[in-house]
């Protein structure tokens, strides 16, 4: 019977789930991105499947302002305060010409010691201003119980300075970026690793100091990318502790997989336009793309456009920036048929999901 076949097949996929490591998730932000937070932590409750959450932390700046945002956070969010790192530089925003840069790099350099919360095994970091968008999000998060590590070899310009001052070796990959995927996820036992070779390879024992050090100097500091030197390092010396998808077409590219979140300010057309963040734009692009993805539900939706909303979560890169993928000219031998399987077995888990309401 159909209706035995489709519980038998749910109790796999949930077993499934509970087989998976927990996952801590990081959001390290300040009070003006308060409407953004909450706009992010709408999807994470449709979409981020709940079986795996450990905490879910708000990381702020000890002030009264965020003291305000911690008010209206919903109960499941776990609100830490920190002192501050001093950090005093003159440089500008790179995405917000109105302010300076101290707070996106005091927010940086924190998530180098975020395994000092929760206890999960796996810690997933996310920006502000993205929006998780993808059903089924344990099939995108991890392969063959491994956190996907998701970078790209389609540009260079965004942390690799600072992450090949650190360490010579990464001259080996080229082009090469870590800063595409949100949530980053990393095992929390590849933190003291992490930070040892920082030391080692800045000669200092003290990382906050040697980083801030390192964020100081200007030379470094376009872009000082915290992902771009955690993922770098991981691929470099831990990838066999992670599925690995590489974007691009670069010789360590790998062929396209699906990923959970959109990273919302920098899908909306002329972006650079818009004087800050928070534009009725932002709200409209976060929503549809929701609202689309709640359509693979369904049975109205055809299985066409079912396939092409799920290739907008592809890894896929081009010669420009694509974000959240599309589907384009694939240049590795195989990889038509990898991603025709992805799509399968996605719309399988897919199917899964939505019958599980």
């Amino acid at each position: 019977m159909p209706s035995l076949r489709l519980t038998f097949l749910c109790l796999l996929y949930f077993t499934s789930i509970l087989a998976l490591p927990k996952i801590d998730m990081m959001m390290r932000t300040w009070e003006r991105d308060t409407p953004l937070i909450l706009m992010f932590l709408r999807s994470f409750e449709i979409f981020f499947p709940m079986e795996l959450l450990g905490n879910m932390f708000l990381i702020l700046d000890k002030s009264k302002q965020n003291r305000i945002t911690a008010s209206v956070m919903p109960a499941y969010v776990s609100v830490v305060y920190e002192e501050p790192f001093d950090i005093n530089v003159n440089f500008i925003h790179p995405h917000d010409s109105g302010r300076l840069d101290n707070g996106r790099l005091i927010s940086q350099v924190s998530n180098f010691f975020s395994d000092k919360y929760g206890n999960s095994e796996v810690i997933g970091f996310v920006d502000s201003d993205v929006i998780f968008r993808a059903p089924a999000m344990s099939h995108v998060l991890f392969r063959d119980g491994k956190p996907k590590l998701f970078c790209s070899q389609h540009r260079d310009n965004l942390g690799m300075d600072s992450a090949r001052h650190i360490d010579s070796a990464l001259h080996q990959i080229y082009p090469f970026s870590c800063m595409e995927n949100f949530p980053f996820l990393m095992w929390r036992s590849s933190f003291p690793r992490m930070r040892n070779w920082l030391k080692a390879k800045l000669h200092n024992s003290n990382v906050e100091e040697a980083l801030l050090n390192l964020v100081h100097q200007k030379q470094y500091i376009n872009f000082f990318g915290n992902f771009a030197i955690l993922g770098s390092y991981l691929y470099m010396y831990e990838r066999d502790k992670y599925h690995v998808v590489v974007g691009g077409n670069g010789p360590h590219s790998t062929c396209p997989e699906f990923r959970a979140g959109m990273h919302v300010h920098y899908s909306i057309p002329n972006f650079r336009a818009y004087p800050h963040k928070l534009s009725w734009d932002y709200f409209r692009t976060a929503s549809e793309a929701i609202y689309s993805s709640l359509r693979l539900c369904s049975n109205k939706t055809s299985v066409e456009d079912k396939i092409r909303s799920i290739h907008r979560f592809l890894s896929l890169e081009e010669e420009q920036e694509y974000m959240f993928g599309r589907p384009g000219h694939l240049v590795k031998k195989g990889c038509y048929e990898y991603l025709d399987n992805e799509t399968k077995t996605y719309m399988a888990h897919l199917s899964i999901w939505c019958n599980s309401f």
